[in-house]
This record gives C-alpha cells, sequence and structure tokens, in this order.
C-alpha cells in the first residue's frame, strides 16, 4: 500500500486513520509521534499502548473503534504571534476538514490531549478531562463526546487521570449501548 502524501505541502507522508471506517467510535489525538510516522500506524507508541491496555480492562479491543489524530503527519511550524507561517493554517484547515469527515456516523467520540480540546473549542483540558463536552464541531447526533489528557500523561504519573476518564467513556459507551 502506497501512503499518501499531504496534499498541502506535498512532501509528508499521512499517518492515516486505522479501525473498521463504520466503528460507532473515533478516539482522536493531536499528532502522530516518531514511531507512528515511520510506522505509518497512529498510536503504536508507549502512549498507544496505555491507550489500548486501558480501553481492554473494558473489553473494548482496538480493532472495534477508529482512531486517528487531528495532525495526520507531524505539524508544520506554527511560527510566532508576529510572524505566522502561513503553511501551519493551511495545513491545520486541511487536516481539520479530514477529521471532521471522520465524525459522520460516528456515536462515541474520545478526545485525546489539551490541543485537540483547544481546537474543538473546549475549556483546558484539565478542567474536562473524563467529562461530557460539546463542541460546535461535533454533531450533535453524537451521543458520547468526551475529553481527556493525552495517555502519555499516564507515563508521567498521571495514569488514574487517564484510567478514570477511560473507564467514564467505556460506562458512556455501554449506557449508550454502543
Amino acid at each position: 500500500m502506497i501512503r499518501r502524501t499531504c496534499p498541502i505541502c506535498d512532501t509528508r507522508k499521512l499517518v492515516e486513520p486505522i479501525g473498521p471506517v463504520d466503528s460507532p467510535i473515533l478516539i482522536f489525538g493531536w499528532a502522530p509521534g516518531k514511531r507512528e510516522i515511520v510506522k505509518g500506524i497512529p498510536w503504536i507508541g508507549p502512549a498507544g499502548a496505555v491507550l489500548e491496555s486501558e480501553l481492554l480492562r473494558h473489553g473494548i479491543q482496538r480493532t472495534s473503534y477508529r482512531l486517528t489524530n487531528l495532525w495526520l503527519h507531524e505539524p508544520a511550524e506554527i511560527g510566532t504571534k508576529r510572524n505566522r507561517n502561513p503553511l501551519y493554517e493551511k495545513e491545520l484547515n486541511w487536516h481539520f476538514s479530514e477529521l471532521k469527515n471522520e465524525f459522520v456516523g460516528k456515536r462515541a467520540i474520545l478526545i485525546m490531549g489539551a490541543e485537540p480540546t483547544d481546537i474543538m473549542g473546549l475549556p483546558s483540558i484539565s478542567s474536562i478531562t473524563g467529562t461530557h463536552v460539546i463542541s460546535p464541531f461535533i454533531p450533535s447526533s453524537v451521543d458520547v463526546v468526551m475529553a481527556m489528557v493525552n495517555p502519555a500523561q499516564a507515563l508521567h504519573d498521571l495514569l488514574g487521570e487517564t484510567r478514570l476518564a477511560i473507564d467514564n467513556f467505556a460506562t458512556a459507551i455501554a449506557r449508550s449501548h454502543i
């Protein structure tokens, strides 16, 4: 399989979403890490292992949900407040539109990390981790929308916060019969 490149910068290979397109569950973070970029598969590094093991505690297997990032490659340099990189904004808009296409048909969405929650128009991640949220960008037809810290935080003594958020997400999915 040949990996697509970004149509904006035309050089970076994309780390495409994985999991069933028709899955009712979408989980996404900010951007792929180095390991994910090399392999072309999202969430296969240490943070992905935390995510996968915490979801498995609830019987939610990696093959049952759609998994991706807002950015499908390493983000472009943002620039400075005075001298913004126009490529950054152009690429961000394209990646964001790709992500919004992933929302179609979903019934549960888990947003991971501070940057994605900010882009989704949500309050600070520290105030909403593990709670139901409403984003102006997510269709109202989605039953469960939750936010949590990036699972990488579990690697830095925040496993409890990560676990609680995933527990809440899994409970909400079960209650909604998803």
